[in-house]
């Protein structure tokens, strides 16, 4: 059976996956529709919004995560329920 810290590891994972993979999507999608084009200086920004994106999407992701995961707790233990 899983303990929380390896359910938390494994949701944040797949989370990480799923922004990781969408994020270069929307931002190639937001430059051709301005028709802007690729240099350098583009390219550390567009580096720095997706780091920082990532870092506050997964930030957000784990204190949801955390809130569910202590009301669940909660809920059990006002019901008496030892079950996980």
């Amino acid at each position: 059976m899983k303990d929380v810290n390896q359910y938390r590891n494994e949701l944040i994972g797949k989370i990480t996956v799923e922004v990781m993979q969408k994020m270069p999507e929307l931002i190639c999608k937001k430059m051709d529709e301005y028709e802007i084009a690729y240099d350098d200086k583009i390219a550390e920004a567009m580096i720095e919004m997706y780091t920082a994106g990532l870092n506050d999407g997964l930030s957000r992701a784990t204190q949801v995560m955390q809130s569910a995961m202590m009301y669940k707790a909660f809920s059990q233990l006002l019901k008496g329920d030892d079950e996980k």
